[in-house]
């Protein structure tokens, strides 16, 4: 085989493996942009599951806009392709163990990783709830660290993140309504009651 021949097939290969990466649908306005990279989801399931994350994305939008208007509004990646996403983890290396979630101060990017569920599942279910509440988690934290309470402090703009995440989606702080809430009620008691 000669080298134009191995150019054209290198070529050939190169456009089938961009055509194979559907496009990133994105949603967005003045203050956060929402950007879901579908990798192998059928883009009706892509579009649902962006709609579901849009709507938790506005939201916090809304909330947002009573408490204070960042300087800098976040960007939130969110990855169907487990492997797109330890990509950009292991460039940007936030931790020194794996993540779902995390957030880049430089960018004023959030990166979160779709859980891993079928079409038919996410046909059925939708965005599933962990996905949501690290949406709102994640683009809550940048706009702590970039202008809020938290400014600068990664730990006190995770507690910010939460309490705006259980203001939202537990106004009344009701047991049984969010999981993720009382696991984390149930760890501060027993901290309280242990002293």
């Amino acid at each position: 085989m000669g080298r134009p021949s191995r150019i054209i097939i290198s070529a050939v290969l190169a456009v089938a493996a961009a055509s194979a990466q559907a496009e990133p649908l994105t949603r967005g306005s003045k203050q956060i942009q929402l950007v879901l990279h579908p990798g192998k989801l059928k883009p009706e399931v892509a579009v649902q599951v962006m709609d579901d994350c849009w709507q938790a994305t506005e939201k916090l939008n809304a909330l947002l806009k009573k408490l204070r208007r960042p300087k800098k509004w976040p960007r939130v990646e969110l990855y169907a392709d487990e492997a797109a996403y330890r990509v950009v983890e292991k460039e940007l290396k936030p931790h020194l163990f794996p993540v779902k979630a995390f957030c880049d101060q430089k960018s004023n990017v959030a990166h979160v990783a779709v859980p891993k569920l079928g079409d038919a599942t996410f046909g059925v279910l939708g965005a599933p709830a962990s996905l949501r509440h690290s949406i709102i988690r994640m683009a809550t934290k940048l706009v702590a660290l970039e202008n809020g309470i938290g400014r600068g402090d990664s730990w006190l703009a995770d507690v910010v993140s939460y309490a705006v995440l259980d203001e939202l989606e537990n106004p009344k702080r009701e047991w049984g309504v969010d999981p993720l809430f009382d696991e984390r009620s149930l760890y501060l008691k027993a901290r309280t009651e242990t002293g």
